[in-house]
């Protein structure tokens, strides 16, 4: 029942075993994109989904992603919905874990002005859910940690403490790092206790961002974070600019105007906005 994975790739006989455990049966099972910390599977049965291989298990951390991403489609924000196992379970945990979600059909934004207005009203309505979600269960977590740094700190992105142990001068560069985005981004530091925020994407390029039948969709929430919203806005922005830098004041302000109608953004957000686009 397998068709071809992609040149180079071990095609997993085992992944089988893990979509039946889903009710997935006579399924084609095929290597698609992957992400940094993931490994992704295109299953086909008649419907389509994408089975996710997350390589270093993080229990708590995929667990808090799930209950976000249900509580996201719970207020209609449009996400992959959560597929569970037979069994009733989020997903099978073995040496690694897999995680199953309905895949989205559609094509990555090419940034027009309609697609902008689309991915900006998704936005601001995660954005207003998300300041009613329960955080208290997000830790914060040390320097090293940390792969790449937001806007605030007290991020989770992916642990490589094994990593930093056979390698520990690379604790201090992380650090240095942090040392320097503080200063990069001090005029946002001053006043970040007066930005508001909650969970955040804290990845939205244009691999992450699907339009669908004149929707935005966003999907691959392994980065997502307690932060500033502002920094998920900038993010945004910024991927709409790369096509016509030209245009991007006028990209950024349209962005803002349609956003600002669903969830208008504060004199603080609205003070940092150009500086944090340019830290992306």
């Amino acid at each position: 029942q397998f068709q071809p994975g992609l040149p180079g790739e071990t095609f997993d006989l085992e992944l089988e075993l893990k979509a039946k455990s889903f009710g997935l049966e006579k399924a084609n099972i095929n290597p698609i994109k992957s992400g940094m910390i993931n490994k992704n599977y295109l299953i086909t049965n008649g419907k389509k989904f994408v089975l996710r291989e997350v390589d270093e298990p993080n229990e708590r951390k995929l667990d808090f992603e799930i209950k976000f991403i249900e509580y996201l489609e719970s207020k209609n924000i449009n996400v992959p919905k959560i597929i569970k196992t037979k069994d009733g379970k989020n997903y099978i945990k073995k040496e690694k874990m897999y995680l199953l979600q309905t895949f989205i059909e559609g094509i990555k934004p090419q940034y027009s002005q309609s697609e902008c207005e689309l991915i900006a009203s998704e936005l601001a309505k995660m954005h207003l859910a998300s300041e009613k979600f329960n955080i208290i269960e997000l830790p914060a977590f040390r320097a090293k940690d940390l792969f790449n740094f937001s806007f605030d700190q007290n991020v989770e992105i992916k642990y490589y403490p094994e990593f930093i142990d056979k390698f520990p001068e690379i604790e201090k560069k992380l650090n240095e790092m942090v040392e320097i985005r503080k200063c990069l981004t001090k005029e946002m530091y001053l006043i970040r206790d007066g930005l508001p925020g909650g969970i955040i994407h804290n990845d939205l390029s244009d691999d992450n961002i699907i339009i669908s039948n004149n929707h935005a969709f966003f999907i691959d929430f392994d980065f997502m974070c307690k932060g500033k919203f502002v920094s998920d806005i900038a993010s945004a922005i910024y991927y709409a600019i790369l096509p016509a830098p030209k245009h991007a004041k006028e990209i950024s302000r349209r962005f803002l105007e349609t956003y600002n109608r669903i969830r208008p953004t504060t004199i603080n957000e609205e003070n940092v906005l150009d500086n944090t686009i340019l830290h992306q």
